[in-house]
């Protein structure tokens, strides 16, 4: 039999995989037929259209929510001034220096100019208070919010205005800065606007009324609250039904939930699916009850101390 090829020797790095398209002279890459097959849009059409699946109870509460992350990106409102709105956080764990290990950072959210205050362990409200009084009110004074893993707290008016000062060239610097944080203000909304278009093509809109009943998305191994369970991952991913009693803000609810359920009732959208049959029976995550053995109620504080665990210091106590 004859065959039209030939037998090369290559040695060392020079033996590599023959690439078949390659050595072929005039040689054209050809189509590649993709199978069409609805099979799969068939199962997500079942899935919408099957009303089994929907009004069942144990499947709501035991599968996956499939659905993007629920709840668009709400970003912060622009602030009005410079060091009148400000976050701050804290940066914990670094080695010591001159017995310092933490610094509290605090960023103005117009101008991102920022401080770095250095702390001790352990800082309490008044060493904060202290820290900032000495570090940035005496610099910018009091701002009028303050967002700490976007809480906002309100404070008090920041005073200067443009057209407040009887020196001309005071007002004139006043208003040359009036005009550049304008400018900063069109570029930072431009940016959250960003932001927010591509964050948002990841995620769907969700929304409920007052009075709907809804599930629970609850993780135990992250409340303390709730009584852990031998295998996590084969417990159920919802609880309830529960019916939601008031709106807050634009993606958050709170609940109505019993007394026992030891859980904020305040919860984000993505934490909640919605129920379409409520069932007869409601399932309560497992509650750690205080009166159990495994939580004594305590009777005193003894001692404290400041251990090392991984990254981060932690406080300790001992009790009675």
């Amino acid at each position: 039999m004859a065959f039209d090829f030939s037998i090369e020797y290559k040695k060392g790095l020079e033996n590599k995989a023959a690439d078949a398209l390659s050595r072929m002279p005039d040689a054209e890459v050809l189509a590649i037929a993709v199978p069409h097959d609805d099979l799969y849009n068939k199962i997500k059409d079942s899935w919408s259209t099957d009303s089994a699946l929907q009004l069942c109870d144990i499947c709501q509460r035991h599968k996956y929510d499939v659905a993007a992350s629920p709840g668009y990106l709400q970003p912060l409102p622009i602030p009005e001034g410079v060091w009148t709105d400000i976050c701050l956080d804290f940066i914990e764990g670094l080695p010591k220096f001159q017995g310092k290990d933490v610094i509290l950072v605090l960023v103005d959210r117009l101008s991102k100019y920022a401080h770095f205050l250095s702390l001790q362990h352990p800082y309490t409200a008044q060493s904060v208070a202290k820290s900032f009084l000495d570090g940035v009110f005496k610099l910018h004074g009091m701002p009028v919010t303050m967002t700490s893993d976007r809480d906002p707290k309100p404070l008090v008016h920041f005073p200067y205005l443009v057209g407040e000062s009887a020196v001309e060239m005071v007002d004139r610097d006043l208003a040359a800065r009036e005009a550049i944080i304008q400018l900063i203000k069109f570029h930072i909304a431009r940016a959250q606007q960003r932001m927010k278009d591509v964050t948002d093509k990841h995620r769907s809109d969700r929304s409920f009324e007052v009075g709907d009943w809804v599930y629970l998305k609850l993780q135990p191994y992250r409340h303390v609250s709730v009584a852990s369970r031998p295998f996590n991952k084969l417990a159920a991913k919802y609880y309830g039904p529960y019916v939601v009693e008031a709106k807050i803000g634009v993606v958050a609810y709170r609940l109505l939930l019993p007394s026992e359920v030891l859980i904020h009732p305040s919860l984000h959208v993505s934490q909640l699916k919605r129920c379409l049959v409520v069932p007869s029976s409601i399932s309560h995550p497992p509650v750690l009850h205080l009166s159990s053995p495994q939580c004594p109620l305590p009777g005193a504080i003894l001692d404290r101390r400041m251990v090392k665990k991984g990254n981060k210091a932690t406080t300790q106590v001992l009790i009675k």
